[in-house]
């Protein structure tokens, strides 16, 4: 931060561990993104951003998550296609955001919001009627965020992705402030 170019995230005094899991066209799979997070906890990493989700479960990503726990906090964007996690008809928690131990984070343009995309816990962060208590606890913005883009460039981007980065901000200036 404060060097006069391109952006700055919320915390300014944090060592950044960026890992590539995904593929130029936006591929990936729950090994790759199990071996990331490993490698993350493994290496010092005390809050991991998660900035991807969706409806299938993995047990093995699941297992590297739950070992990270033990040393980071972990944060998960809930998803951008506007459902529910339920349980309910027409509902699907978005993992990893749904597990009890991630802190799952919404946009704040909230349904029955009109044209509203975000994925939503429809009982609030702290009920859930999931046997294994899957919830988002957190809303943060995620709308018109400016970031940076591949190839060096910077633009306005819209959706979870955007409000978990921020959360995982937050948790770094409360952890600088009170270590």
């Amino acid at each position: 931060g404060d060097n006069g170019i391109g952006l700055a995230g919320a915390a300014w005094n944090v060592k950044l561990m960026t890992i590539k899991v995904f593929q130029s066209n936006g591929l990936g799979d729950a090994l790759t993104i199990a071996k990331a997070v490993e490698y993350a906890s493994t290496n010092g990493a005390n809050i991991i951003n998660m900035s991807f989700g969706g409806y299938a479960k993995s047990s093995t990503l699941k297992l590297a998550l739950e070992n990270a726990y033990a040393t980071a906090i972990l944060v998960a964007s809930a998803g951008n296609d506007a459902i529910p996690i339920g349980p309910c008809k027409n509902c699907y928690p978005s993992y990893p955001a749904a597990y009890p131990f991630v802190i799952g984070v919404e946009d704040q343009p909230k349904p029955p919001t009109p044209g509203a995309y975000t994925n939503f816990d429809q009982d609030g962060p702290t009920f859930t009627r999931y046997p294994f208590l899957y919830n988002y606890e957190l809303t943060a913005p995620g709308t018109s965020i400016m970031s940076t883009l591949p190839n060096g460039g910077y633009g306005v981007l819209t959706g979870t992705s955007m409000s978990a980065p921020l959360v995982a901000g937050a948790l770094a200036l409360y952890n600088e402030k009170n270590p």
